[in-house]
């Protein structure tokens, strides 16, 4: 993914750091493509999309712990999808500074721009960024494969900085 120039974290990010320091972004580093990290990001995906359930969130409170619930099974909003994503794939040994949120605006039939405000998790391997995605709970997809317009990406090495970039346009 592309940087085009930089901008603040959103806030409710912040608070998520500030409460929780080690989870902050270090470092970038790339996760090498092998049959095992394959197969971890896809049973990760997998597991969280197929578990959890979405539940539209207003208050912005980024956690990783699903606590709310709808028709008797536990959810959350896109950005808690993204952080247990990452919180479960760093707990299989995966760097942070390889696992990094993205904000983008995803297609919305209900919204009145026809986009909505997305998170999802980025995952930085040396064959590209893959996307784990609830609105795809089966597939893990490049990030430019994506009907996605991309704003922003936790910036490498800091945790207050954003990086503002888009998605080429595939033809």
């Amino acid at each position: 993914m592309r940087a085009f120039g930089r901008a603040t974290a959103p806030k409710p990010w912040l608070s998520y750091i500030d409460r929780r320091p080690a989870l902050a972004a270090p470092p970038p580093e790339v996760i090498q493509v092998t049959e095992r990290s394959s197969r971890d990001i896809r049973e990760v995906n997998l597991e969280v999309n197929g578990k959890y359930v979405w539940i539209a969130d207003r208050r912005e409170h980024w956690d990783h712990t699903m606590l709310r619930r709808k028709n008797g099974r536990r959810g959350d909003d896109c950005e808690n999808f993204a952080l247990l994503k990452r919180k479960l794939l760093h707990r299989r040994g995966y760097p942070l500074g390889a696992l990094r949120l993205a904000v983008c605006y995803a297609p919305q039939r209900t919204s009145r721009t026809g986009m909505a405000g997305h998170a999802v998790l980025c995952v930085c391997t040396d064959r590209g960024d893959y996307i784990l995605d609830n609105l795809y709970p089966r597939l893990v997809k490049r990030w430019d494969t994506l009907p996605y317009q991309w704003i922003s990406r936790i910036r490498e090495g800091e945790t207050a900085e954003m990086l503002i970039g888009n998605a080429p346009r595939r033809r």
